[in-house]
């Protein structure tokens, strides 16, 4: 008799005929026409139920600090050579370090309030912080642009 705890063997285990149509791993065509095609693009705006609402105060608060921050190499027109010289890359280096997160993080939210996640109570906040954030950007590079071609020419 013998011992049903013996070690498996090669011989014990059954090879699956995959040959013609018993192969179970074969792709069966769809025949039934109901079936939505998985790649379609679906909407899912209204999909979600709000359960947050919009950070919009904070954002526009940081954005404009970010603006203000980028407008200090104008210190330059105001003030003597020595401060605008310490204010104006402090200003540009800190209005980039303000700058992308907020315009990343307000695309972000107004996605997420076109989705329905978060309530559209605060829109516009979020809506006015994306614009400042991108005028922060497009003046820091004009400024570095400017930078450049002072010390080209």
């Amino acid at each position: 008799m013998t011992s049903p705890n013996r070690p498996l063997k090669l011989e014990d285990i059954q090879k699956p005929d995959l040959t013609g149509e018993k192969n179970p791993f074969a792709e069966e065509e769809i025949t039934d026409a109901k079936e939505a095609d998985v790649n379609a693009p679906v909407d899912m705006r209204g999909a979600y139920e709000p359960v947050a609402n919009s950070s919009g105060w904070l954002i526009l608060l940081v954005s404009l600090v970010g603006f203000g921050a980028s407008m200090l190499p104008l210190t330059r027109f105001f003030l003597p050579p020595g401060y605008s010289v310490l204010l104006g890359p402090f200003g540009w280096f800190v209005s980039w370090i303000i700058a992308l997160p907020t315009f990343m993080y307000s695309q972000a939210e107004l996605k997420s309030i076109y989705l329905g996640r978060i309530s559209e109570q605060g829109a516009w906040k979020t809506r006015s912080a994306f614009g400042i954030s991108l005028l922060t950007i497009l003046n820091s590079l004009v400024i570095l642009a400017l930078v450049i071609w002072e010390i080209v020419r």
